[in-house]
């Protein structure tokens, strides 16, 4: 309001407005998330849901709304898990999304869902610049962002993924080495015993 802009530079303002408008939005989105579930208040209806289905449907749609995206995915016919398809979605966006904008353009990220009796695994790896070894401590941490890191991000999103995690009894992990890309994996416990826990926090 108060600069005398021509058309083009009027739009090139906006365009920055809007996208700091869009990232403390989801900042903000993801927060509350966080809270939510941090603080046990979010409400609890985990269902038996196929995570090779769901990695699939999210994969296609990250790797076609991204220029330049190329995912690999690897995945049974079915791999059961109990969780709440909403923070399940959150989780694969979070760990395909950051594993894609630190890949190089036309770089395959490789995603693969295992079935074991155990439990399922969700394996992202990326072919990035990789994590140095003293920021692996503190990566899930609330806005920590590696030191020197360029790329767009709020600090929020490996928090989140590692609140979904630990909500689902599921364990998260991840392993890098710096020029050589990074894998994050995360194993959800076995459906029946997930059903069987949830049974006794119910009954408790």
């Amino acid at each position: 309001e108060r600069y005398e802009l021509d058309r083009d530079e009027q739009r090139r303002v906006a365009g920055l407005i809007r996208g700091e408008a869009d990232r403390l939005g989801r900042m903000v989105v993801s927060f509350l998330e966080l809270e939510r579930l941090g603080s046990g208040r979010w409400p609890d209806e985990r269902r038996l849901l196929d995570l090779s289905a769901l990695v699939a449907r999210r994969c296609r749609s990250l790797e076609a709304s991204r220029e330049g995206a190329v995912l690999r995915l690897d995945a049974p016919a079915a791999a059961t898990i109990l969780g709440d398809p909403e923070l399940v979605e959150r989780l694969v966006d979070n760990l395909v999304g950051n594993a894609l904008k630190f890949s190089p353009a036309g770089v395959p990220v490789e995603v693969a869902v295992e079935s074991a009796p155990a439990g399922v695994s969700l394996q992202v790896r990326d072919r990035g610049p990789g994590i140095p070894e003293e920021a692996l401590p503190r990566l899930f941490e609330r806005f920590f962002r590696v030191p020197g890191s360029t790329a767009p991000g709020t600090g929020l999103g490996l928090a989140l993924a590692r609140e979904v995690a630990e909500w689902h009894g599921a364990e998260i992990h991840v392993s890098s080495a710096l020029g050589q890309g990074s894998t994050f994996t995360v194993l959800f416990p076995a459906a029946e015993r997930s059903v069987g826990d949830a049974a006794e926090r119910a009954g408790g």
